[in-house]
């Protein structure tokens, strides 16, 4: 997920939504999300919407795929998080 964008977290439902349409069980799968282009102005701002709607996903449905999902921030620019 871009950090630059206005609200990653709903760019991730959105994808979920996609493949939940796809195919029903790609959404229900173990995740992990790397927050990509954390060197850009408003990366950070943008990485704490992120976790702040997991974290609401979380309280409100703990057996969600998403719940408990790692969040791993990168930057290719910078070489951060990329091995």
């Amino acid at each position: 997920m871009e950090m630059r964008d206005s609200n990653p977290y709903k760019d991730l439902q959105a994808l979920r939504k996609e493949l939940e349409l796809y195919h029903p069980s790609l959404s229900r799968r173990t995740s992990i999300v790397l927050a990509n282009k954390m060197d850009l102005p408003l990366a950070e701002d943008g990485l704490q919407l992120l976790r702040n709607g997991l974290r609401t996903l979380s309280a409100a449905s703990p057996q969600d795929a998403l719940a408990d999902c790692p969040i791993i921030p990168i930057s290719a620019q910078k070489n951060q998080n990329i091995d």
